[in-house]
């Protein structure tokens, strides 16, 4: 979500207050720096599973590996739910012929190649598909599919320079600096704490009512900072969920080839 990322608040802002609910400013309580941080990137990511609200695009550079031939590729590692994908040439300020790729439902092309398996296949295999026209599914369409994290191309996709990934993001990767949207303050703070007095309690029962109070501010299911939380991505969202909703029967043409995957 872009404006979510356009508004941020610091690492240290949010420990700042964390710190101070924990009564760990100076971690002197068994706690590193990096015990909190990695807190931060845990609840951002939990975030960005429940509310979808950070977009990436990443650009990939075909031209040194073997996509040509294997026509595979692994899922960028922060993207969990691709949106639009894309193949062009050129560079990747400066795309040239690009060419949107479709999600074949069931397809598998194995250890790599041209050749696939289908519940329908293409006009260029040996059997084709009795119920879709043979110019419609030829070689001007370009799909792909995703299996156990592995991204898998039909063959006519082979020839371009770059791969264009458009798609939720899982938070922030792992060892990089956490960018903290300013509406996921509070819950991040809470959710700090609550984990910290979890820890705690493991060795001393007494730790359970701290635990127990930042656990209902966090998911309290009325005014919960987590519930609130995700409630102000989806207020961020409505304008652009409502144009996907006016677009979509345009983009479908009047029938359904791609709604449900082919």
């Amino acid at each position: 979500m872009d404006e979510s990322m356009q508004d941020a608040v610091s690492v240290n802002d949010v420990l700042s207050r964390a710190l101070v609910f924990c009564q760990d400013e100076e971690y002197r309580n068994g706690f590193t720096k990096g015990f909190y941080i990695g807190l931060i990137q845990l609840g951002l990511e939990e975030l960005a599973f429940d509310t979808f609200y950070q977009w990436i695009t990443d650009d990939i550079e075909l031209t040194n590996t073997d996509f040509s031939t294997s026509l595979q590729i692994e899922m960028p590692c922060n993207i969990f739910n691709p949106r639009e994908i894309y193949l062009f040439n050129g560079d990747c300020d400066k795309p040239i012929g690009q060419v949107k790729v479709y999600w074949k439902r069931q397809f598998n092309n194995g250890k790599g190649g041209v050749n696939y398996t289908a519940s329908r296949m293409d006009s260029n295999s040996g059997q084709s598909d009795p119920y879709m026209p043979p110019a419609f599914i030829g070689s001007n369409l370009y799909y792909a599919n995703i299996y156990n994290g592995t991204m898998m191309f039909s063959r006519n996709c082979g020839t371009f320079q770059w791969l264009r990934i458009v798609g939720n993001g899982a938070g922030t990767p792992i060892g990089d600096q956490p960018v903290i949207p300013r509406f996921f303050r509070t819950a991040l703070t809470h959710y700090i704490a609550e984990a910290y007095f979890r820890t705690k309690m493991v060795n001393d029962r007494a730790y359970s009512v701290d635990q127990q109070l930042y656990y209902n501010l966090l998911y309290n299911e009325k005014n919960g900072s987590w519930h609130k939380a995700e409630k102000r991505v989806k207020k961020l969202s409505t304008w652009k969920k409502d144009t996907i909703g006016e677009v979509a029967p345009l983009w479908a043409g009047g029938g359904s080839y791609f709604r449900g995957g082919w």
